[in-house]
């Protein structure tokens, strides 16, 4: 099973980050942001299906699991990170909110008996996005692929 976590961080990050290009450039900077103790929300494997989902559909909404700023991408299993400046950040949280969880439930159709597939991340990704962004902060996305 995959993994991944959003991470709110100062905008200014951007500066350190932009100078990275390798995934062990990244995690070295990621590292000096001390960002394992930044605000954080735990998307668990479904930021991996998000992604996926929204690219196949050519949604514009995919372009925030790119970020502005991404570390290359290779051939090695490492995680994915990229760096979604706040301006960004508040552009997708406006369309998560015009799309609605109803939207985000039909995408993720979940025919078991338990849970909601992966809508289930639709309400602590906003609420992660409203907070992140009322501080005019940005956020770090790292997954596994």
């Amino acid at each position: 099973m995959g993994w991944g976590k959003l991470y709110e961080v100062s905008e200014s990050a951007s500066q350190l980050l932009g100078a990275c290009r390798t995934k062990a450039e990244w995690y070295e900077a990621m590292s000096t942001l001390d960002i394992e103790n930044a605000p954080q929300l735990d998307a668990e494997d479904s930021i991996r299906f998000w992604a996926s989902k929204l690219h196949s559909i050519d949604h514009p909404a995919a372009k925030f699991f790119v970020g502005d700023l991404h570390a290359e991408y290779d051939d090695l299993n490492d995680p994915n990170v990229c760096f979604v400046g706040s301006e960004s950040a508040r552009a997708f949280l406006s369309q998560l909110e015009i799309l609605g969880k109803p939207f985000f439930v039909s995408l993720f159709p979940h025919h078991g008996p338990y849970g909601a597939g992966e809508s289930w991340l639709y309400d602590p990704l906003c609420a992660f996005l409203r907070e992140t962004c009322s501080r005019r902060n940005a956020v770090v996305i790292l997954w596994e692929h």
